[in-house]
C-alpha cells in the first residue's frame, strides 16, 4: 500500500509539472546528480506482452517475445552520446526504455520517441543490462552497489552493496527476489521490495556470467571463471550441482534454460582462424564430396563434427546440460561459429523451437556465395532437436515456403553475431548488419547495415565494404554518413541482440549508438537524433584527483635513498586488505604446491609477438649490448596466444612486496617457496631456451582451464632477465632481512647491471639501478667491501644520467608504445606500456620531474576523445571486454589494467579510498599483478 501511494504521489506531481513545464524541460533532483525530464514520465504504458523487461526478456533468458514487428522499417529515433557495454541489451517496460552507460549512469528514455525521462548516476560503469518491474528498475554497477530506482522518477528505492558487477540482474517477480552476480565471486539473492540480502553463494572465482532461472523458479544457474556451470537452490543459496566445462571464459553470455536442459557457451582457447579452418572446414570435409542436397550432406557431416569434438573436448564451446543434475546431454554438433575469440551467441527458444547458429557445408550464407574469410563454410541458421541435439538448417525444406529476398545480414564466421526472435521473425544482429528471417513465410527481411563511412575504417577514404541496399547510416533524412560520432572506445565489439518491444525494434549499433525503428509502409521521414547525456563520460569515482604541482622538483639523486617501498603499519583501516593479500599469497602457494608455476596462457585473437619484460621488436638485431634481442614471443600456438607472469623477477617482486604483511607461517612458507624457485630459475638470469622450453611446460598450471597443447608452446629467443629484477632482489633481501643469496650471487647481479646500464630502454629499468645501489649499500653496511662502494658510486652516476635522458618523456613513451605492438602490428599505446613495471620511486620521479606530462598522458588515455575515437576509463578492470582493438581481437590481457592501476598509485598518487574502488578479483591463483595492486593500495595515503 505504501509503495502504491508513493507512485500515486509521483504521478500526481508529474501531472502538475506537465501544466507548467514545456515538453522535455529539464529539472533536477538529488543535488543536481539525478536528472529528471518532464513530462515524458507520463508516457502511456504498454501491455506486458510487449515488454522486454530484463536481459533475454525473461528469467530463462530465452531471447524471445511473441511480438512481431514486420517490415518494411523506418527509423524513429537515434541516440548517441553515451557508451554502452557491448554485452548489454536495453530493456523496455511499460513504454520506458532503460539502459546503463559506461559513464556510470542509468538512463530512462521514452521508448517511442527516444526523449529523455531521467538519468541516475552511480559511482562506476554499468557494464550490463538493467532489469525492470512495474515499479522499479534494478541495475548493478562496478562501484559494487545494486540500485533499485523508481521507474517514474529515477529516485532510489534501495541501494545494497553486493560487489562490483559485470553481469545483468535476474528478477523473479513471483518470488519477490532479484539475483546479482559479482566479480568477487558472490551470487547474492535480494528482496525485491527492500533490497535486504537473503543469502549469498560464493563460487570461489569471479562470476562474469549473468544468472538465469529454472522454469519452476527453484534453481539459479550461473557460471564462474573456474569454467564451471553452477546450479544453486533459489530458496537458500545452497549448491545443487557444479559441472566443469571447456574454454577459457564463460563471461559476456548467460545460460539459456529450456525445460529440463540448460545451455552454456564458452570462449575458446585456440585462435579463431584455427577453429574455422583445420578444426572446422577440414573436419567437415572428412565427409567426402559435398552432396547438393542440404539434408543429405548434413547427415554426412554431423558425425564428423561430433566425433571430432568428442575426441577434442577442449574445442567445444556449446554445452547442453541436464538442468536437474548438470550432466551432459551429449556432444552437440556445433563447431565454433565466429571470430575475435569472443564467446559465441546463445540459442533462442520460442517455446517450441530452439534456434541457433552453427556451421555446415550448406546454408543461407554459404550457398549465397558470400563467403568472407578463408573458411569455406560460414555461420548458418539452424533449428535444434531438443531430444537428439541434431540440427536442421533453415532451408526451403524446413520452412513453409522457400527463402527469398537475398542475404539480410553479414553472417560471416570472423565476426560476432547474436540472435533474438520476435513472433515469427528470427533476428540476426551482426557487427555491421541487421536482418530478420520470417521462419513461417520464408521472407528474408533487411533492416539496415553500416555504410562505408564508419569510424572503424582504417582511413577516411577506405571503404569497409559494400553499402548494401539500404545503408544504416543514414537510412533516412540527410546529414553525415555516420550519425553516431562517438564515443567509440568502450567494452565494445560483441553483440547483444536486438530488443523487440513497444511495437518497435531497438538496435545497439556498433559501440555507441542506440536506435529504434518501426514498421512503416510509407516513405521514411527524418529520424529524431538525440545527443544528450547525463554528464561526464567518465564516472566521478574514476576521475582521479591529481596532486598539486611542486614548486621545485628535487635532485635526481634523491630517488636513490628516498625509500617509498617501506611497509606501513597494519591497522583496522587496512586489515581487510591485508587479509585479502594473505589469501592471495596463500592461494598461490597452494596452487604451486612447491613446484614451478607455469606462465598464464590466454588466447586473444590476433595478438602481436611482443610482451613485457623487454620487448624489442621483431628483428634479430642486437640491442642493449646483447647477442640476442631481449624478447619473447607470445606463447606460440598456431601463431597466436599470450603468456604472462613468465618472468622470475616478477614473481620475486610480488612476494617481496607482500612479505611484510604476511603472518609468520606464511612468511616461512614464502621463503621456502622462493628458495626452491631460485633453484630452478634465477630471478636475475635469462630463462633457458629449448623446444619446448621447460619454464613454459614443466610445472603447475595457473589456469582454471585445460591447455591441451601446452607441450607445443614455443618461444624464440630466450627471455632476457629484467633489469628491474635487481630492485626486486633488494626489496626481498631488505624485507626478509636475509642478504645471503644476493651476497653469494653478487657477480651475477653486477653482470646484469653492467650489461644494461648504458642502454636504458624503459622507465622500469630505472628501478633496477636504484635497486643495485641499495643492494650494494646494504651489503657494504653489513660487510664493507670496495666492490660495493664502487657499485654505489657507479649507480649514482648512471642513475643521474639515465634519469636525465628519461626527462624526454616523448621518447620513452613512443619507444614503449612501438615495442608493445597491439593487434595487426599497430601501436596505439592504450595499455600504457610506458608505465609497465614502475615502482614507487620511479613513479614519484615521473610525478615530480615532468610538469604533469606523465600524469596527463595517463589521463588522456582514459578520457573519451570523439575526434581520435579513443579513450575510456576501462583500465581499473581485471578482466576488460573488447576495447576498440584493431582487427579481430577480443579481450585485453592482464598487463593493461596493471599498468594503469600502478600508474594511478605511484604517479598520480591516488588515495587508498580511490584505489580501493578499482581492485577486482584476480584472474587466477598466482595473479602477480593482483598481489602488487593490493600492496599498492595498502601503502597508499
Amino acid at each position: 500500500m505504501k509503495l502504491t501511494r508513493i507512485l500515486r504521489v509521483w504521478i500526481a506531481l508529474a501531472a502538475v509539472f506537465s501544466l507548467i513545464v514545456p515538453s522535455h524541460a529539464y529539472a533536477q533532483t538529488g543535488g543536481g546528480n539525478n536528472h529528471v525530464y518532464l513530462p515524458a514520465v507520463l508516457t502511456p504504458g504498454k501491455p506486458n506482452t510487449t515488454d522486454w523487461a530484463q536481459l533475454g526478456r525473461d528469467a530463462q533468458r530465452t531471447n524471445y517475445t511473441p511480438l512481431t514487428v514486420s517490415p518494411p522499417y523506418c527509423y524513429a529515433w537515434k541516440w548517441n552520446a553515451v557508451p554502452v557495454a557491448s554485452r548489454a541489451q536495453p530493456v523496455v517496460k511499460s513504454g520506458i526504455l532503460f539502459v546503463g552507460g559506461m559513464d556510470g549512469r542509468l538512463y530512462a528514455r521514452d521508448a517511442t520517441t527516444g526523449a529523455p525521462i531521467w538519468d541516475f548516476p552511480t559511482d562506476g560503469p554499468i557494464r550490463h543490462s538493467p532489469a525492470a518491474t512495474g515499479a522499479m528498475v534494478i541495475t548493478g554497477s562496478f562501484d559494487g552497489n545494486t540500485y533499485a530506482l523508481y521507474v517514474n522518477s529515477g529516485s532510489p528505492a534501495w541501494i545494497t552493496y553486493t560487489g562490483s558487477s559485470a553481469t545483468a540482474p535476474l528478477i523473479d517477480e513471483a518470488a519477490g527476489k532479484v539475483y546479482v552476480a559479482s566479480t568477487n565471486g558472490l551470487l547474492t539473492a535480494l528482496s525485491l521490495s527492500s533490497g535486504s540480502i537473503l543469502w549469498q553463494y560464493d563460487a570461489g572465482e569471479a562470476i562474469l556470467t549473468s544468472p538465469a532461472l529454472s522454469v519452476d523458479g527453484g534453481t539459479v544457474y550461473l557460471g564462474s571463471e573456474a569454467i564451471q556451470a553452477i546450479a544453486v537452490n533459489a530458496s537458500n543459496g545452497t549448491l545443487r550441482w557444479k559441472t566443469g566445462l571447456r574454454g577459457q571464459s564463460l563471461g559476456e553470455r548467460y545460460p539459456v534454460v529450456v525445460g529440463n536442459t540448460v545451455f552454456y557457451r564458452s570462449q575458446p582457447l585456440d585462435s579463431f582462424h584455427v577453429l574455422l579452418r583445420p578444426y572446422g572446414d577440414d573436419v567437415m570435409d572428412r565427409a567426402g564430396s559435398i552432396d547438393p542436397n542440404w539434408a543429405n550432406d548434413w547427415a554426412k557431416v554431423k558425425p564428423q563434427i561430433t566425433s571430432h569434438l568428442s575426441a577434442n573436448p577442449d574445442q567445444q564451446t556449446f554445452f547442453a546440460l541436464d538442468a536437474a543434475n548438470g550432466a551432459s546431454r551429449g556432444t552437440a554438433p556445433v563447431l565454433y561459429t565466429y571470430g575475435s575469440n569472443d564467446i559465441p551467441n546463445v540459442p533462442v527458444y520460442d517455446g517450441t523451437n530452439l534456434f541457433l547458429t552453427y556451421r555446415a557445408r550448406h546454408g543461407i550464407q554459404t550457398d549465397s556465395g558470400r563467403v568472407h574469410v578463408a573458411t569455406k563454410y560460414d555461420a548458418e541458421l539452424g533449428r535444434m532437436n531438443l531430444s537428439t541435439l541434431d540440427i536442421t538448417g533453415l532451408t526451403a525444406g524446413s520452412l513453409d515456403v522457400p527463402i527469398f529476398g537475398g542475404p539480410a545480414w553479414r553472417m560471416t564466421s570472423d565476426e560476432a553475431s547474436f540472435l533474438t526472435k520476435g513472433g515469427d521473425i528470427l533476428w540476426m544482429d551482426s557487427w555491421e548488419r541487421l536482418g530478420g528471417l520470417n521462419v513461417v513465410t520464408g521472407v528474408n527481411g533487411h533492416a539496415g547495415n553500416v555504410s562505408n563511412l564508419w569510424p572503424e575504417c582504417y582511413s577516411a577514404d577506405n571503404k569497409c565494404g559494400p553499402e548494401g541496399p539500404r545503408p544504416f547510416y543514414p537510412l533516412s533524412g540527410s546529414g553525415a554518413g555516420y550519425p553516431f560520432p562517438g564515443p567509440r572506445a568502450t567494452e565494445g565489439h560483441a553483440r547483444a541482440g536486438v530488443v523487440i518491444a513497444n511495437d518497435m525494434v531497438y538496435w545497439k549499433v556498433a559501440d555507441a549508438g542506440l536506435a529504434a525503428f518501426k514498421h512503416s509502409s510509407t516513405t521514411c521521414g527524418a529520424a529524431t537524433v538525440w545527443q544528450d547525456s547525463g554528464g561526464s563520460l567518465v564516472p566521478a569515482s574514476l576521475q582521479a584527483s591529481v596532486p598539486p604541482a611542486l614548486d621545485a622538483a628535487p635532485a635526481l639523486s634523491s630517488y636513490l635513498n628516498n625509500d617509498r617501498s617501506a611497509a606501513v603499519a597494519i591497522t583496522p583501516q587496512n586489515q581487510d586488505l591485508v587479509d585479502r593479500l594473505r589469501g592471495e599469497v596463500r592461494a598461490l602457494l597452494t596452487r604451486a604446491n612447491g613446484n614451478h608455476l607455469l606462465p598464464f596462457y590466454l588466447n586473444r585473437g590476433f595478438s602481436e609477438q611482443d610482451v613485457w619484460p623487454y620487448n624489442s621488436g621483431s628483428t634479430s638485431t642486437d640491442i642493449n649490448g646483447l647477442t640476442n634481442p631481449a624478447k619473447v614471443l607470445y606463447a606460440f600456438h598456431e601463431t597466436h596466444g599470450n603468456v604472462v607472469w613468465h618472468d622470475p623477477g616478477e614473481l620475486l617482486m610480488s612476494l617481496a612486496m607482500a612479505y611484510p604483511y604476511l603472518d609468520n607461517t606464511l612468511k616461512t612458507d614464502v621463503r621456502a617457496y622462493v628458495s626452491a624457485e631460485w633453484g630452478r630459475y634465477s630471478p636475475i638470469g635469462d630463462l633457458p631456451y629449448a623446444n619446448p622450453s621447460p619454464w613454459l611446460v614443466n610445472g603447475v598450471a595457473r589456469e582454471n582451464y585445460n591447455v591441451p597443447f601446452r607441450n607445443s608452446l614455443n618461444n624464440w629467443p630466450s627471455t632476457k632477465a629484467n633489469l628491474n629484477s635487481i630492485y626486486a632482489l633488494w626489496l626481498w633481501s631488505r624485507n626478509t632481512g636475509d642478504y645471503t643469496w644476493a651476497r653469494n650471487n653478487w657477480n651475477s647481479v653486477a653482470s646484469l647491471y653492467n650489461n644494461r646500464k648504458n642502454n636504458i630502454r624503459y622507465y622500469a629499468d630505472l628501478g633496477g639501478i636504484i635497486g643495485y645501489y641499495r643492494l650494494a649499500r646494504d651489503l657494504n653496511n653489513s660487510t664493507p667491501d670496495g666492490k660495493y662502494t664502487t657499485a654505489m658510486n657507479d649507480a649514482t652516476s648512471v642513475l643521474n644520467s639515465a634519469m636525465t635522458n628519461g626527462l624526454n618523456f616523448t621518447t620513452f613513451k613512443d619507444r614503449a608504445r612501438d615495442d608493445d605492438r597491439e593487434p595487426r602490428g599497430m601501436s596505439k599505446g592504450w595499455s600504457a606500456p610506458v608505465f609497465y613495471g614502475i615502482g614507487p620511486e620511479v613513479g614519484l620521479y615521473l610525478r615530480e620531474q615532468f610538469n604533469g606530462a606523465a600524469t596527463n598522458h595517463l589521463l588522456d588515455l582514459e578520457r573519451v576523445d570523439n575526434v581520435k575515437q579513443v579513450g575510456m576509463a576501462w583500465w581499473y578492470l581485471t578482466r576488460a571486454g573488447e576495447h576498440a582493438e584493431e582487427g579481430e581481437t577480443s579481450y585485453l590481457h592482464p598487463l593493461s589494467g596493471w599498468s594503469h592501476f600502478m600508474a594511478h598509485a605511484y604517479i598520480v598518487g591516488n588515495s587508498q579510498a580511490e584505489l580501493r574502488r578499482w581492485l577486482d578479483r584476480p584472474w587466477t591463483e598466482g595473479d602477480l599483478y593482483s598481489i602488487q595492486k593490493i600492496v599498492a593500495v595498502i601503502q597508499a595515503p
